[in-house]
C-alpha cells in the first residue's frame, strides 16, 4: 500500500550529511513504519531545499519549496489567504507524482487539510492541536492582545511580526472550519478531540490512535532524589502554555510552603512578559528557564525531579506530559482539553483547574510530603501500553485499510 504523509515538520529528512537528526513524534512514527515493507511511504513538507524529491532508506521525501524571491516572500507576508491555493498546487504535484492509495495529513494548522476536497484519493486527517480552541485561549486572564503584540519589546519589526503571526493564526482557525467540514476521516486520541469532531464534522468517522514518543523515553531509568524539592515543566512560547501560572504557583509555594526548591522550565529561554504582568521575577521564586534540551537531557531532568508540572490553559495530548508518565514521574496538570484523557480516570489527586495556583501549590506540597499518595506504577504501565510502537503501527495499518476501502 502506498501512503503519502503531509506533515508540518520534515520528520526524518534533513540537509546535513547524515540526512537524519532528532525529531518529534512524527519522526519516531516514521522510523517505526520503515520496518514494515508492506507500506511504501512518502513524506511531503514545506522546506528550503529546492529538489523535487529524494529517497532514503525506502522512504520518498518531497521537500516542497516555496518561491524565495523578495516579491514572493512579501506576497506571503501580506496576503495570507492567497497563499493557500499556491501551497495546495505544490501538494497536488506531489500527489500526481507519488499516486498514493491513502493520504495521511498531520494537523489542521496548515493548508494540507484542504486537500480533502481537492482529491478523490481516500484521505485521513490526524488531529494535533486544534486551532479554534487555541485561539479561544490565546490570551490568558490578565493579558491583552496589546501585551501579546509588544511581548518582545517596542521594536517596530518585532511588533509587525507578532501582529502578522496573530493574523495568520486567526486565518488558520477559520480555515480549520472548512477543513473539518470537508474531511471524512479523522484520527485522534482524546475524548476532547473526539468531541470536537462530533461537533465540527458530525458526518465523519473518528479513529483512535495514540502517538509514539521519542526513543530516549522508552529506555528504563531509575529515579534519583534531588537534594531539594525539584519540579520540571516543558513549555513553548504561546502564552496559553501557562507561563503566568508557573510564576504565581511558585510564589505561593515559596512564601507559604517551602522556600528552598527549584522549578526548571525547558523549551523556552525566558518568560519576561509573564514576569511583567504578574510582577513576579522568575529568579525571585526559584524558577529557571533552561531553554531547549535534547531528549536525553530532558529524560535525566525528569528522573531527578519530584514531579512534572503541566500548567497549560489549553492542550490536546502534550507528549511532554506523556514522557514524564512513561518514566514513572508523578505528574500534576491543569484539567484542560484532552489532558484529562491522558491523565486517566484515577487522576483526581493529580489534576487542578486551569489558572488555580493555590490548588496546584497544594498538590506540590502533597508530592514532597508523602510520595506514597502518588504511586505512579499504574500510570507508568498505562503510558507504556498507550505508547507501544508495535500497537500504534498496527492500529495505523488498520486505519489505512478502513480508509482505503472508500475508493
Amino acid at each position: 500500500m502506498k501512503i503519502l504523509w503531509f506533515t508540518n515538520t520534515p520528520s526524518n529528512y534533513s540537509l546535513d550529511s547524515s540526512g537524519y537528526g532528532e525529531g518529534g513524534w512524527i519522526s519516531s512514527l516514521e522510523t517505526e513504519m520503515r520496518k514494515h515493507k508492506e507500506i511504501q511511504l512518502a513524506v511531503a513538507f514545506f522546506h528550503r531545499d529546492t529538489c523535487f524529491k529524494k529517497s532514503c532508506e525506502g522512504v520518498v521525501y518531497y521537500p516542497m519549496h516555496k518561491a524565495s524571491s523578495l516579491i514572493s516572500k512579501t506576497d506571503r507576508f501580506f496576503r495570507i489567504s492567497a497563499q493557500d491555493e499556491k501551497e495546495i498546487s505544490l501538494c497536488m504535484k506531489v500527489i500526481e507524482d507519488f499516486k498514493p492509495d491513502v493520504i495521511h495529513i498531520f494537523g489542521t494548522e496548515s493548508c494540507f487539510g484542504l486537500l480533502c476536497k481537492r482529491t478523490n484519493i481516500p484521505t485521513v486527517l490526524h488531529l494535533q492541536g486544534l486551532m479554534a480552541p487555541c485561539i479561544n485561549a490565546w490570551v490568558p486572564p490578565f493579558y491583552s492582545l496589546t501585551d501579546y503584540f509588544f511581548a518582545e519589546g517596542f521594536s517596530p519589526s518585532r511588533v509587525v511580526l507578532r501582529i502578522r503571526g496573530w493574523a495568520f493564526n486567526r486565518h488558520a482557525a477559520e480555515r480549520e472550519k472548512e477543513i473539518m467540514r470537508s474531511c471524512r476521516n479523522f484520527i485522534g486520541r482524546t475524548d476532547w478531540d473526539k468531541s470536537y469532531v462530533s461537533i465540527s464534522a458530525p458526518h465523519a468517522r473518528y479513529f483512535h490512535c495514540d502517538e509514539i514518543l521519542r526513543p530516549a523515553f522508552y529506555v528504563p531509568g531509575t529515579r534519583k532524589k534531588a537534594s531539594r524539592p525539584t519540579f520540571v515543566s516543558t513549555l513553548s512560547s504561546p502564552l496559553y502554555k501557562g507561563h503566568d501560572m508557573v510564576l504565581k504557583t511558585a510564589k505561593i509555594f515559596k512564601d507559604t510552603c517551602v522556600s528552598d526548591f527549584e522549578w526548571h522550565i525547558y523549551g523556552i529561554s525566558s518568560i519576561r512578559l509573564a514576569e511583567k504582568k504578574t510582577g513576579i521575577r522568575a529568579t525571585d521564586v526559584n524558577v529557571v528557564c533552561k531553554g531547549t534540551a535534547s531528549a536525553e537531557k530532558l529524560r535525566e531532568a525528569l528522573l531527578s525531579c519530584d514531579a512534572y508540572i503541566h500548567p497549560s490553559y489549553i492542550d490536546n495530548s502534550p507528549n511532554s506530559l506523556c514522557e514524564a508518565q512513561i518514566l514513572g514521574v508523578p505528574v500534576l496538570a491543569t484539567h484542560v482539553g484532552g489532558v484529562g484523557t491522558m491523565m486517566g480516570e484515577d487522576a483526581i489527586d493529580s489534576i487542578v483547574p486551569a489558572n488555580d495556583p493555590y490548588q496546584m501549590c497544594f498538590k506540590m506540597v502533597q508530592i514532597i510530603q508523602n510520595n506514597k499518595e502518588f504511586d505512579t506504577s499504574k500510570s507508568k504501565m498505562t503510558a507504556a501500553a498507550r505508547h507501544s510502537p508495535e500497537k500504534i503501527t498496527q492500529t495505523l495499518f488498520s486505519i489505512y485499510e478502513a480508509v482505503s476501502r472508500e475508493a
